[in-house]
C-alpha cells in the first residue's frame, strides 16, 4: 500500500502542480496521487501528451508487473488513439470502473486539440461517480493564448475551462500539471484550490504561482515560498490548500512503480517490455457503449426508420406490379435478364474503352490523361450496373438489339481557370523547383510564407518569390489553409525526389536556420543556449558584442522575427522560439 503523504482533504478538490522540467513533477504525481488512488481502488484518468506514465504498469526494478492500467496511444499503447475515438473512450470510462493512460504524443498539434476538446466534453456530460482526470502539461491543452489559436485550438480551450469550472460538482477531481506555468491559461488556474509548487526558475513562471496565492491564499505567506521555488530541490514541493488548512514542504519519494521518464531509449534495446493485459472485458464495454449511442442517436434512428419506409413501400410495389406467375417461369425470366443485363453492360464498357483509346490522341487537352477516361468508363459501368438493376426486376425481358458499336460525342472541355495559359499549367518545373523542395522538406507539416521564402534563400517581398509562387500556384502544386503552405500531391508528383526533411528541433534545426538567414548565426545560437529563458536585448547585444540601439542588431532580430524564430514577452525581452527547440 502506498504512503499517503496528502491528506485527502487536500486532495479532494482541483490541484494545480507546477514545476519546471527536472523537478520531478511526473515522480511526484505517481507517488502522492496516481499510486495512492489506484491502491485505493479509485477511478484515474491521465491525459498526457509526453510517453512517460507507462512505468506504471511494471514494478520499481522493471522486472514484475505493476498496476493492470490500459494505455491508449504513445508508443506503449494497448490501444492506438484516434481523434474519431475521443468521444466513445471518454463515455466508457465515465461510465465503467476503471483507469486508464491516455497519451496524445503521436497526434498533431491539431489533431490533439480535437481529441482533448471531444474527450473534455463527453467526460463532462456522461462521468457518473468520484474520478481523478490527471492532465500533465496542461499548458498544452489550455494554453493562455489559445484564444487566439488557429484550428481547434480555442474549442481545445474552451472544453477544458469548462471541465475544470463544472466537473468537480459531477464528480471530477484535476490535476493540472505544467513546466510552463505561465502558458497556462489563468481561467483554469484560478479553480484550482491546492497548489503543489516546485522548482520553478523563470520570472514569469513564478509569477503565475503568485498571481494564485493573492487570489487564493496569504500573499505575506506567499511571499516566502516564491522566494524559495528557485532553490527547491528534485521532487521537493510546496503543498498549500487554504480550505483544508495545510501549508508545508515535502520531499516526496520516489514512486513505487517504474520510472519510466529516467528509462533508456527504446532504440538501445535496453529498457523493459511490458506484459499485454487483458482487454475482453474493455473492448466488450467499448462495443455495447457505441451500440447504444448508436441505437440513441436520432440521427441513426432517423435514418433506420427511412431505410424501413423504403423497404416497405418497395415491397408494396413488388406485390401490387409482379404478375401472378409459377416458379421456374421466374427463374427462367430471373436468367435471361441477368444474362441480357451482363451482355449489356460488357458490351458498353468495350464501346466505351474503344472510344476513348482510338480519340484521346485527337481530344487533346480534353483527354490529355488516362486517368479521365478511365474515371468516364466507370462511371458508364455504373450506369450500365444500373440498368442491369431495372431489368432484373421487369416482368417481361425482351431480346437484346443488335448494335454496332459507335463512338460517343463529348461536350468541350471548360477552360482551366488561371492567367488563360493552359499550356502554363503542367509545364516541367524550372527555376521554381528549388521552393518547391523546400515546401516538400516539411511535408505532412507546413509553413508560413516569411519561413518558405527564408528557407528556399529567396525575399519574399521581391519579384523573384512572386513569379515563383505564382507559377505553382498555377500548377496546382502547394495549397493554402489559413497562414500556412503545404505541397500537394501533384507537387510531389512533379518534383520526382524526396527532399531532405528539416531536422528535428534542437541544436541540428538552429543549424539549418542559421545557415539560411544571412549574419543571424551567432544570435540565434546564444538564444539556445539559454533556452527556455529569455534574455533582454542589451544582454542580448552585450554578449554579441553589438550595440542594441544600432540598425544591424534591430535588422538581426527582425529577420529572425519574421520567420517566427524567435518570440518576445510583454516586457520585449526575447527568446528562441518553443517550436525551434522543442524536444531539447
Amino acid at each position: 500500500m502506498t504512503k499517503t503523504l496528502i491528506p485527502d482533504a487536500a486532495l479532494d478538490k482541483h490541484v494545480a502542480l507546477l514545476g519546471m522540467t527536472g523537478a520531478g513533477k511526473s515522480s511526484v504525481i505517481r507517488a502522492a496521487i496516481v499510486e495512492p488512488d489506484l491502491d485505493a481502488d479509485r477511478r484515474d484518468m491521465i491525459i498526457t501528451p509526453k510517453d512517460d506514465y507507462w512505468g506504471l504498469r511494471l514494478s520499481k526494478n522493471g522486472k514484475s508487473k505493476g498496476y493492470d492500467i490500459p494505455i491508449f496511444g504513445g508508443w506503449h499503447g494497448d490501444y492506438p488513439l484516434n481523434v474519431k475515438d475521443a468521444a466513445l473512450l471518454a463515455e466508457t470510462y465515465a461510465t465503467m470502473k476503471g483507469s486508464a493512460i491516455f497519451v496524445t504524443s503521436r497526434l498533431s498539434v491539431q489533431d490533439r486539440a480535437r481529441w482533448f476538446a471531444a474527450f473534455a466534453e463527453t467526460i463532462l456530460s456522461k462521468n457518473k461517480g468520484w474520478a481523478r482526470l490527471v492532465i500533465d502539461e496542461a499548458h498544452v491543452y489550455m494554453p493562455k493564448q489559445g484564444g487566439k489559436g488557429g484550428g481547434a485550438i480555442p474549442m481545445a480551450l474552451h472544453a477544458g475551462n469548462e471541465l475544470v469550472s463544472q466537473g468537480r460538482s459531477l464528480g471530477l477531481r484535476i490535476v493540472l500539471a505544467s513546466q510552463r506555468s505561465a502558458k497556462l491559461h489563468n481561467d483554469a488556474l484560478t479553480q484550482c484550490s491546492c497548489l503543489m509548487a516546485m522548482m520553478l526558475m523563470a520570472p514569469h513562471d513564478r509569477d503565475a504561482v503568485k498571481d494564485w496565492i493573492e487570489d487564493q491564499a496569504d500573499p505575506v505567506k506567499g511571499r516566502e515560498i516564491i522566494a524559495s521555488l528557485a532553490t527547491l530541490k528534485e521532487g521537493q514541493a510546496w503543498v498549500w490548500a487554504p480550505r483544508a488548512k495545510m501549508l508545508e514542504k515535502i520531499q516526496f519519494p520516489m514512486p513505487k512503480t517504474f520510472d519510466s521518464s529516467a528509462a533508456a531509449d527504446e532504440d538501445s534495446g535496453d529498457g523493459p517490455e511490458l506484459t499485454p493485459i487483458n482487454l475482453d472485458a474493455l473492448k466488450g464495454k467499448l462495443a455495447t457503449v457505441e451500440a447504444e449511442k448508436k441505437a440513441n442517436d436520432p440521427k441513426e434512428l432517423k435514418t433506420a426508420l427511412a431505410a424501413r419506409d423504403r423497404e416497405i413501400a418497395e415491397l408494396k410495389r413488388a406485390v401490387t406490379a409482379t404478375p401472378v406467375a409459377d416458379s421456374k417461369a421466374i427463374e427462367t425470366a430471373e436468367r435471361r435478364g441477368f444474362a441480357r443485363g451482363v451482355g449489356l453492360a460488357c458490351r458498353d464498357l468495350a464501346v466505351f474503352k474503344d472510344a476513348i483509346e482510338g480519340s484521346s490522341m485527337r481530344l487533346g487537352f480534353a483527354f490529355a490523361t488516362w486517368d479521365n477516361a478511365r474515371s468516364s468508363a466507370l462511371s458508364t459501368v455504373e450506369t450500365a450496373q444500373a440498368s442491369l438493376g431495372k431489368l432484373l426486376n421487369a416482368p417481361s425481358p425482351r431480346p437484346a438489339p443488335s448494335v454496332s458499336p459507335r463512338t460517343p460525342s463529348y461536350a468541350k472541355p471548360a477552360a482551366p481557370k488561371g492567367n488563360g495559359d493552359a499550356s502554363g499549367d503542367d509545364r516541367p518545373l524550372g527555376a521554381e523547383r528549388k521552393p518547391l523542395a523546400a515546401l516538400a522538406a516539411v511535408h505532412p507539416a507546413g509553413m508560413t510564407e516569411a519561413q518558405w521564402a527564408v528557407s528556399s534563400g529567396l525575399k519574399r517581398t521581391g519579384g523573384t518569390w512572386s513569379a515563383y509562387v505564382s507559377r505553382l500556384k498555377m500548377a496546382g502544386r502547394f495549397a493554402q489553409q489559413g497562414d500556412l503552405y503545404f505541397v500537394t500531391d501533384k507537387g510531389l508528383a512533379d518534383l520526382g525526389e524526396v527532399p531532405a526533411p528539416l531536422p528535428s528541433p534542437g541544436r541540428d534545426l538552429v543549424e539549418f536556420w542559421a545557415g539560411k538567414i544571412n549574419g543571424v548565426g551567432p544570435m540565434i545560437r546564444r538564444l539556445a543556449d539559454v533556452y527556455p529563458d529569455y534574455l533582454t536585448k542589451d544582454q542580448l547585444a552585450a554578449d554579441l558584442n553589438m550595440a542594441a540601439s544600432g540598425g544591424t542588431f534591430g535588422a538581426y532580430l527582425s529577420r529572425l522575427r519574421s520567420p517566427g524564430l524567435i518570440e518576445e514577452d510583454r516586457d520585449k525581452n526575447v527568446r528562441a522560439a518553443p517550436q525551434l527547440m522543442e524536444g531539447v
